[in-house]
């Protein structure tokens, strides 16, 4: 099923920015600002839809993601009705990259592509993460917002450090955020990026990354 990696031009052009905070707020919401395309996120083995709901089994941690350091459940296919951080790439580079995940909440495993071992790992609920900022950029490591279809048509607020928040509106699909490459260019040393999201029936979903020297941590509430 195809689901789209949307973006949006619903950010007015700045006015008297310098170079550096246009290229910045170029960087944080290139994604977003672009124009759409569609595309599968979907692989063999898995649903590619965050509307999903695949398998009940829970398959806990050890089994599916090796050394990965994830403290809450984790199951099979896409479940919750929020908008949902989500990180992708190959095992090997997940199991580098995330340094530990906890909270009150769950995480949902999907297979990308079965032939390369791509897969994606959704973040539902009130969840603390921390990554390694190294690896996530060596790796190019996928990250943004998963938003179900029941989560409703909404708006996203993106925000970066002082900088005045920009509003997008909201669809169903994968939001790609690029995370590794704030990270990497050193934009998030300048402030945390901050995204909000809000749907349908009161739902909302709060997103603060920060940066460390050696570490991105991830904050989560809905």
């Amino acid at each position: 099923m195809k689901i789209p990696v949307h973006r949006d031009e619903a950010f007015p052009p700045r006015r008297k920015l310098s170079a550096g905070l246009v290229a910045t707020t170029a960087v944080v919401l290139a994604v977003l600002a672009s124009a759409a395309s569609a595309s599968d996120p979907g692989g063999p083995g898995g649903s590619g839809n965050p509307g999903a709901s695949g398998g009940d089994e829970t398959i806990g941690t050890l089994p599916v993601v090796g050394p990965i350091r994830i403290q809450v459940p984790m199951v099979r296919g896409w479940r919750g009705d929020h908008a949902a951080f989500y990180l992708e790439g190959s095992l090997e580079q997940l199991s580098a990259v995330i340094q530990g995940a906890r909270g009150r909440g769950f995480a949902t495993y999907e297979v990308v592509d079965a032939p390369t071992g791509r897969v994606r790992i959704a973040f539902h609920g009130q969840i603390t993460m921390s990554l390694d900022r190294e690896a996530m950029g060596t790796f190019g490591i996928q990250s943004g917002l998963a938003v179900p279809p029941s989560f409703g048509p909404g708006r996203a607020t993106v925000q970066l450090g002082s900088q005045a928040a920009r509003v997008v509106r909201l669809r169903a699909g994968l939001v790609p955020l690029a995370v590794a490459s704030m990270s990497a260019d050193g934009i998030l040393d300048r402030g945390s990026l901050v995204v909000r999201a809000s749907g349908s029936q009161g739902r909302s979903t709060s997103d603060v990354i920060r940066a460390t020297p050696s570490t991105l941590i991830l904050q989560q509430s809905n």
